[in-house]
């Protein structure tokens, strides 16, 4: 089989892994509907970026084949958005956000046939020129990574909100998020060296990247959809203690202590020598802070 071939059936093959997972996150009944959408929609962007190169594809030097290659410029934007969804329950989209398109509307004016660049190529080419292929590939990596680093802050954030307010226990989301991330990061510094290789008389060592970079994508979309199954409440619910993040107000402080008093009741946690409020809280499923308010009242 040669290398075309073999490329080929890897990508059919992630682009099928990555329907099947985006139809699921559409299908699934959630709380988290948004979050699900922003990775279904991050998963339906990869498979349609996937078909861009195969025989099959849009026609070079067509429109169908620039939207083809711009297309891959919205995957980072909707990428930042599952962590943001994901991390805030009161996450919603701004018109603000629509910043986030111009990336896309560049890509697509510099992939349309002819030469967009001024000063450089001068020929009449049909398709993308040797600088408007340098500069897509450029800026996808500038992309990716502006992004990633937006993307580990977020996580960043929320994880110092998360320990402030919890003194123990940890949140399954948070550490699926940040493998995710993780592992998205490495994936891309592959794909990084690879095309750095390319431009180097190692061509070989470049096909070599890229083949285990074929499978370390096949890998994470599979690895996404085990989580699915053997944690479908990473899909399905809300960390109800992600939920609770942030100020307390009166009403909740008033919920919070009858949730304290049956606790007390039911439980009857005061005949434990060694509890401490941090205890407490993990027991409750409740933030410390809110726990020391509840207190701070009586």
């Amino acid at each position: 089989m040669s290398a075309e071939s073999y490329f080929a059936v890897m990508s059919i093959l992630i682009a099928f892994v990555c329907l099947l997972l985006a139809g699921f996150l559409l299908a699934v009944k959630s709380k988290r509907a948004i979050a699900n959408r922003f990775l279904a929609s991050f998963l339906l962007l990869t498979a349609f970026e996937l078909t861009a190169w195969l025989p099959f594809g849009a026609v070079e030097g067509s429109w169908g084949n620039a939207l083809l290659l711009a297309i891959g410029k919205l995957q980072m934007p909707v990428f930042l958005g599952v962590y943001l969804s994901s991390c805030f329950a009161d996450f919603r989209l701004a018109w603000r956000d629509t910043l986030h398109l111009a990336p896309f509307i560049l890509a697509l004016a510099i992939s349309i046939p002819g030469n967009q660049i001024p000063f450089v190529d001068a020929n009449d080419s049909a398709f993308l020129t040797s600088a408007e292929s340098t500069a897509h590939q450029v800026a996808s990596h500038v992309l990716y990574y502006g992004y990633i680093v937006a993307v580990f802050a977020v996580l960043q954030r929320f994880r110092k909100l998360y320990k402030t307010q919890y003194a123990s226990g940890r949140s399954e989301t948070l550490l699926w998020l940040t493998q995710l991330a993780c592992a998205s990061l490495f994936a891309h510094n592959l794909i990084l060296v690879r095309d750095g290789l390319y431009a180097t008389p190692y061509e070989e060592a470049a096909l070599t990247l890229q083949i285990l970079g074929a499978f370390v994508a096949l890998a994470i979309t599979t690895w996404i959809a085990l989580k699915s199954l053997l944690q479908p409440n990473l899909f399905r619910a809300l960390d109800s203690r992600l939920m609770r993040l942030g100020s307390v107000s009166s009403d909740s402080q008033r919920v919070g202590l009858q949730r304290v008093i049956r606790h007390m009741r039911s439980a009857k946690p005061f005949l434990d020598p060694e509890l401490s409020l941090a205890t407490l809280a993990t027991d409750l499923s409740m933030p410390s802070r809110e726990l020391e308010s509840i207190f701070s009242t009586l």
